[in-house]
């Protein structure tokens, strides 16, 4: 009975790796996301998030609050999903946009930050007002990712 015992807690552990192993595997180990939005806070229920896109369509996203899902998650975005966020992101010129869009007579606008990376570029937007069309024609493609179905929860030790 014991031997028996071992072997089912062996082959559940074994699954469960496996299980850990599918989604950890999608997350791209070595490389940066080409784009990332990391919103703040406001007076209000505004949401709190990043969003990580990476080159080869894997998205990741940790809700904070006011999110229709908190935690880690991860998708593989299909082409059809990426296409307008990539199309906007192709056409950026990054020497012409600002670090900085702001007004500071204005108090309860959320932060919203963008990286971006572009062959070895890295250029840091800090957008809460007045962004230029395509700044904000890009995050709101970006919500639409988050906003997408099929997303995998990513389960931590913490939550275990």
């Amino acid at each position: 009975m014991k031997s028996f015992s071992a072997i089912l807690v062996l082959v559940l552990a074994l699954i469960g790796s496996f299980t850990a192993c599918k989604t950890h595997q999608a997350m791209p180990v070595n490389q940066k996301p080409i784009i990332e939005i990391i919103t703040g806070p406001c007076f209000g229920t505004c949401p709190v998030y990043e969003l990580k896109v990476y080159e080869n369509g894997i998205l990741w996203f940790n809700g904070q609050q006011f999110c229709n899902k908190t935690g880690e998650w991860l998708k593989k975005g299909s082409k059809n999903q990426l296409a307008e966020v990539l199309s906007i992101y192709e056409h950026l010129n990054f020497d012409e946009l600002s670090s900085h869009y702001d007004n500071s007579s204005v108090s309860d606008m959320p932060s919203i930050n963008l990286i971006l990376r572009k062959n070895e570029k890295v250029k840091n937007i800090v957008c809460r007002w007045e962004c230029p069309a395509e700044i904000n024609n890009l995050i709101s493609q970006l919500e639409k990712l988050r906003n997408l179905k099929g997303w995998e929860k990513i389960e931590t030790d913490l939550e275990n």
